[in-house]
């Protein structure tokens, strides 16, 4: 009898694990047949050339078929902010080809310039920044290492709304995180009520074409790391929640519903949030040893 109910558990695991991976699986295709969106596809490839800026000794002629495809995205894309930034980058590569040693990149961006003349009149800023390395070290080390080790999952909080300037200031720190090509696919849904106090950040799916099929993970989780630290700046604590990805779970859709969530969104995490009270407790949390996980590999 005890091999029988062990076998069953097994096969329980195993059979809910398979409708997971299933229901994942139909619902990210569903999304991702529709295509890459246009606005993304936009951000990704000028992200694309402005790395090519990067490059001191870059290849005769590279980067053009990547500007000709921005500008046919652009005549059917509505989105402001992606149509700006491929503008803003396609001037700072117009600029950087004029000036080539090279007389057909010269020519190239003389008649490329001729032909979309709405480029050189974008005012958004793209290409390559200047930067010292003296201008962005931090001095005061002691200070940071305290604000990292001062952050912890609090899920004890004051009975107050938190103010919505400060969460915009907090989520404008995070959106300096890293996103794959600079598509930042992460959108923040808050919700206030007395009760709940949460940010919902879902992905859209149609960032990525099919050889990123899984790459949505990435973005927002990265987000939510920068998030909770900013949070934790203005005297917010918070603390990430895992969500459900597949099928329809019931608070899933409740919140979707709330926050008027579109349905090429996929709810990926969700912080819940308030003001730190003067005194709380939170879980220890055990961390590992930095030796623990850290493999230092030479040639």
């Amino acid at each position: 009898m005890r091999k029988i109910k062990e076998y069953l558990s097994r096969l329980k695991h195993r059979l809910t694990v398979l409708w997971q991976a299933i229901g994942y699986a139909i619902k990210s295709c569903r999304l991702t047949w529709k295509g890459q969106h246009p606005k993304y596809e936009i951000l990704q490839l000028a992200h694309r050339l402005e790395k090519g800026l990067l490059n001191e000794n870059p290849k005769p002629l590279w980067g053009w078929e990547k500007a000709e495809r921005i500008v046919a995205l652009m005549k059917v894309n509505k989105e402001e902010f992606s149509n700006h930034t491929g503008r803003g980058v396609l001037k700072s590569y117009i600029e950087a080809k004029s000036k080539s040693d090279i007389a057909a990149e010269r020519e190239k961006a003389l008649a490329f310039a001729k032909e979309h003349p709405e480029i050189l009149e974008e005012n958004t800023a793209g290409g390559v920044l200047p930067l010292e390395r003296k201008d962005i070290l931090i001095s005061d080390r002691a200070a940071i290492e305290h604000f990292f080790n001062s952050r912890h999952s609090c899920r004890d909080y004051q009975d107050k709304i938190v103010s919505q300037d400060e969460v915009k200031a907090a989520i404008a720190l995070a959106l300096k995180c890293p996103s794959a090509c600079n598509r930042q696919v992460t959108n923040c849904y808050v919700y206030q009520s007395q009760e709940l106090q949460t940010i919902i950040l879902t992905a859209n799916i149609r960032a990525y074409d099919e050889g990123e099929f899984n790459d949505w993970f990435v973005s927002p989780s990265i987000f939510a790391g920068y998030l909770s630290l900013s949070l934790h700046l203005y005297g917010i604590g918070s603390c990430v929640y895992r969500k459900q990805l597949y099928g329809h779970h019931p608070y899933n859709e409740k919140m979707r519903k709330k926050c008027n969530i579109p349905n090429d969104e996929m709810i990926m995490l969700e912080l819940r949030f308030g003001y730190y009270k003067e005194k709380f407790n939170v879980a220890v949390s055990h961390r590992h040893e930095v030796d623990d996980i850290i493999s230092f590999v030479k040639e």
